[in-house]
């Protein structure tokens, strides 16, 4: 799987568990205290989280860092 592919699995991920998690990308964002624009390019898949912020995210998405990476989400 190329880094790209992968790219394309997380931001997938993380915009169905950003969705369904009831929350805006402006609060997900000041509780993991990054710019809305960085939420954008990981939703968009245009780069992946630094690990900090990646395991923020899991923290307040009630996710593991498996469950954004892997190509079949365990909750579909």
């Amino acid at each position: 799987m190329t880094q790209e592919e992968l790219k394309g699995i997380f931001a997938k991920n993380l915009t169905k568990r950003v969705k369904g998690s009831g929350r805006t990308q402006r609060s997900i964002c000041n509780e993991i205290g990054v710019v809305d624009a960085a939420l954008a390019e990981w939703m968009s898949g245009k780069k992946f989280p630094l690990c900090p912020f990646l395991a923020q995210l899991c923290t307040v998405l009630d996710c593991r860092p498996a469950d954004l990476f892997s190509e079949a989400d365990e909750d579909e």
